[in-house]
């Protein structure tokens, strides 16, 4: 009996081994697959974060495309500011340019009024002075004056 029961113990210790073999094989397997899960989750993880950093670049080159426009505006702006300035200034020189031109011409016609004045009254003196000498020229200074 004892050679039976080693007999009976032996198919029932080979599929016993059998089975723990059979089982340490799916526990590899099932570490295995769980490993590879984690790497793929990984390396979604990564590619999420590169498309995240390569969409943050595209933004600040949007970002500083639009800053450099906003740059452009401004000078452009400022060139404009300038030029407006310019031409302001230049009307107000030729403002004063042309007061001055009109104050000359008054003062001209004042002066030649003057003159034509202090002629008349000199003829007019020229022909008081001659009346009792001359009065035919007396009386042609008279006119002219």
């Amino acid at each position: 009996m004892t050679n039976n029961q080693t007999e009976t113990k032996s198919p029932t210790n080979k599929l016993m081994i059998a089975f723990v073999i059979v089982l340490v094989i799916a526990l590899a397997a099932i570490v295995y697959v769980i490993y590879l899960q984690q790497q793929a989750a990984m390396q979604a993880q990564q590619a999420a974060a590169a498309q995240a950093t390569a969409e943050s670049g595209q933004v600040a080159a949007e970002t500083a495309q639009a800053q450099a426009q906003v740059a452009e505006i401004r000078q452009t702006a400022s060139r404009a500011t300038a030029e407006a300035a310019l031409d302001e200034a230049r009307l107000a020189q030729a403002t004063a340019q042309a007061g001055e031109a009109e104050i000359t011409r008054r003062e001209a016609a004042e002066v030649s009024s003057e003159t034509r004045l202090a002629e008349s009254r000199r003829l007019a003196a020229a022909a008081q002075s001659n009346l009792l000498v001359d009065p035919q020229l007396s009386l042609l200074l008279a006119r002219q004056a």
